[in-house]
């Protein structure tokens, strides 16, 4: 479930958050997170279903969102370009691990 959005769950918690009204709310909520979500649980390639059917409905909502603001627009570059520079964890489900992104520059700095 956390590799679906990876680190742009942050971004998608703010744009539910900016619709108004409940009812949009919950509309919001189900075209980013639910629809997606039910399809892909129903397949064996889980996390590529779900990138495949929630990746229009989040670019949508995000130019949507920008639109209407312009601080929005300036948060939305700032959480792009730091969800493209810094990738999310690796999991490894074999040997049930997780790999942190640049490990290698953490372990050649502090030793």
């Amino acid at each position: 479930m956390v590799a679906w959005y990876g680190g742009a769950w942050i971004m998608v918690v703010v744009l539910i958050r900016a619709v108004d009204g409940g009812k949009r709310r919950l509309l919001a909520l189900a075209g980013l997170v639910g629809v997606p979500a039910a399809v892909s649980v129903m397949t064996l390639d889980g996390t590529r279903v779900f990138a495949a059917i929630a990746a229009m409905p989040f670019l949508v909502t995000l130019v949507s969102d920008a639109r209407r603001s312009r601080l929005a627009v300036e948060w939305n570059t700032i959480l792009l370009g730091a969800l493209l520079l810094v990738p999310a964890l690796y999991v490894r489900g074999d040997t049930r691990s997780i790999w942190m992104p640049f490990s290698w520059l953490w372990t050649h700095t502090m030793s």
